[in-house]
């Protein structure tokens, strides 16, 4: 989806100032968008990787300061009755342990290249409230 919307706008808008195509696009414009998620690592204190499932998801940042992430399991089963208000027990299970999702707003810090999220909401409780900063 990003690649498609950076295509568009090169195609659609081109500059007519030559300095134009030189001048590097700041942090912040570079994130605005949706992002597929494609994978990630995990690691444990002793610096060992954690083993991650198969996940499918994405990440939307919006210019005015919000974001959006979801990820679900690829291999999560369907529900045998077809109608999610009854899954049984287990399909239940498989399903919040498989997805999580989280908004809130964000700030990225161009000098220190930081992005900070605050989760405002989230599929997991716990998250709600913490702030998590990732360099950039």
């Amino acid at each position: 989806m990003r690649i498609l919307r950076v295509l568009a706008v090169t195609l659609g808008f081109l500059p007519l100032a030559p300095h134009a195509y030189t001048q590097e696009p700041s942090l912040k414009d570079r994130l605005v968008g949706s992002w597929i998620y494609v994978s990630s690592q995990a690691k444990r204190d002793d610096g060992s990787t954690l083993p991650r499932p198969p996940l499918q998801g994405v990440a939307t940042y919006t210019s005015d300061g919000r974001f959006h992430f979801i990820t679900t399991r690829t291999d999560t089963p369907k529900l045998a009755s077809n109608d999610t208000t009854a899954p049984t027990a287990e399909e239940a299970m498989a399903i919040a342990s498989g997805s999580i999702a989280y908004t809130g707003t964000y700030t990225l810090d161009e000098a220190t290249r930081t992005l900070t999220l605050s989760i405002e909401t989230s599929t997991f409780p716990n998250l709600v409230g913490l702030p998590t900063s990732v360099a950039w």
